[in-house]
């Protein structure tokens, strides 16, 4: 592997370690550096600051070492030390590249560092679009043994934290590294099956500093890494070791912390258009007109939400495997091979948005299609939305959930700021398994704290009567409003229903009067 010394030219290597990170493929190692900056050194930093308030010089550049020689002063006191460094710590900033670091999809991050950078990038981020995975922060060897969920980042702070130096002490003697030994242990050991494919960065080590070297030496003494090459993001690399680096399988990246992630975004973006390109991802309003999105938000949204339009594309579905028991999806009204229930779909929209107007609350409403089984109410809850986005009075967009467990409220805000519609409907299917049902109910309740002023958002979902009954009897559930559909057929709704299987070569009648006998 070549060291990567101008980015600028060589963009085909960093590209392959971008794509890495995307794919969630990266391991992240972060030291002080992208804390402090590259150009200081928060070792030598603690060190001179203190032996200016001991008023006393010890030439001693390793932090490590420094702190066993004032160990051995029976008046050295650690806890004022700790103290000292926590105050340093207290006053680092966050930085743009910390909230790009924080929204992606690591494998895992680790660190020797004790501040709190990362947690409160995470927290800036936390109610916006940049907001897809949450921190698992993992402090000690008791909290180590955690699964995360799909979502979730491991967060695993090596040497101790300022958020309670009491439960998790600063590491910076040897006797506190020894300590940290089993921990250590547990966590490196882990990193030994590693696939191949899943590459090893570091950010914020220079091997120049001794601490970087010592920790180094540290990692590689349990051969954790097998052979594996290491990523090292470095603005300042000792550039005549640059073949000693590489016998010790240490690829140098020449840039800083805030370049890095600079060009990961400009990367991000270029890959997200090709991509949207090539899936054929859009938005449009409702008249059908295509709204200007960014590729990362349509990206987000794929395979958990999908726009219910005249350009919907889903699995095709034959006429005659309808009639037959296919379960529908939008093309089947876009085709018009639905029997269309004109009576009711009148009623339940006047009902809606009445409802709607004469509502006080908060909550965004739920509007339950019930009936028995069989009677079509998926089919009829898709026809009830084509009807309303036919509407030009509505100015109506529409959307079909397909995922809770990945959809993002905070992705869905981003989308509804950019639709600007006076109304948004959400579909929701297959809501009659609890766990889906619940996460309904918890979807509307987080979407319902933004309080939309400039749209009626509201949710249509299909459920049998006696499912939603049950789940009323579990739950109190407010702003829930149920619109009963009868399976029954009107004359004219079974002439059209006749005529389309008989175009679909289900049945056959030869004049009106076979077909009034069908019709009985």
């Amino acid at each position: 592997m070549e060291h990567i010394l101008k980015i600028d030219e060589q963009k085909e290597e960093l590209y392959k370690i971008f794509s890495k990170i995307n794919g969630g493929n990266s391991i992240l190692f972060l030291g002080a550096g992208a804390s402090v900056g590259e150009k200081r050194y928060l070792s030598k930093e603690i060190i001179s600051y203190y032996e200016e308030y001991l008023g006393k010089e010890f030439n001693e550049n390793d932090i490590t070492k420094f702190v066993d020689i004032l160990s051995a002063d029976p008046t050295f006191n650690r806890i004022h030390f700790d103290n000292e460094v926590e105050k340093i710590l207290r006053k680092l900033k966050i930085t743009e590249a910390h909230k790009i670091m924080v929204s992606l999809p690591w494998r895992e991050i680790i660190t020797t560092n004790f501040d709190l950078l990362v947690e409160q990038a995470f927290d800036e981020i936390s109610n916006s679009p940049r907001h897809f995975f949450d921190i698992r922060p993992i402090r000690e060897l008791k909290e180590y043994n955690y699964y995360q969920s799909n979502n979730e980042i491991k967060y695993i702070k090596l040497n101790g934290c300022i958020s309670d130096k009491g439960k998790y002490p600063l590491a910076f003697s040897s006797h506190d590294f020894n300590n940290l030994k089993p921990f250590y242990k547990t966590v490196l050991n882990d990193l030994r099956n590693l696939s191949f494919e899943v590459s090893l960065l570091t950010i914020g080590y220079s091997f120049k500093d001794e601490f970087g070297q010592k920790l180094l030496d540290e990692f590689d003494s349990y051969n954790f890494r097998d052979k594996k090459w290491i990523l090292n993001i470095d603005p300042h690399p000792n550039e005549n070791a640059l073949y000693y680096y590489k016998q010790k399988r240490i690829c140098i990246i020449k840039c800083s912390f805030q370049d890095f992630f600079d060009q990961y975004l400009l990367w991000e973006t270029e890959n997200a258009e090709n991509l949207v390109k090539r899936k054929q991802l859009s938005i449009t309003n409702s008249k059908d007109y295509s709204i200007t999105v960014s590729p990362q938000l349509l990206l987000k949204l794929d395979g958990s939400i999908k726009q219910l339009n005249s350009h919907y594309q889903k699995k095709f579905i034959k006429d005659v495997d309808f009639y037959k028991g296919e379960e529908p999806n939008y093309n089947i009204v876009i085709k018009n091979i639905d029997v269309i229930k004109e009576q009711s779909i009148n009623k339940f929209k006047k009902e809606i948005f009445t409802s709607i107007e004469n509502s006080q609350s908060t909550l965004i409403p739920i509007f339950f299609i019930t009936g028995d089984f069989g009677v079509g109410k998926s089919t009829f809850a898709l026809r009830l939305i084509h009807e309303l986005r036919k509407d030009d009075t509505l100015d109506l967009v529409a959307f079909e959930i397909l995922d809770f467990l990945n959809l993002k409220n905070e992705t869905l805000i981003e989308l509804f700021s950019k639709i600007s519609a006076k109304n948004i409907v959400l579909f929701c299917d297959e809501i009659e398994v609890e766990i889906t049902f619940k996460e309904l109910i918890e979807l509307r309740r987080q979407l319902s704290i933004e309080q939309f002023n400039e749209s009626n958002i509201f949710f249509i979902a299909p459920i049998r009567e006696n499912i939603l009954a049950k789940y009323k009897d579990n739950r109190d559930i407010k702003e829930l409003y149920e619109l009963f559909l009868d399976g029954k057929l009107l004359y004219e709704e079974i002439v059209d229903l006749l005529e389309k299987l008989k175009e679909a070569n289900i049945i056959n009648y030869r004049d009106i009067i076979e077909r009034n006998v069908l019709i009985e």
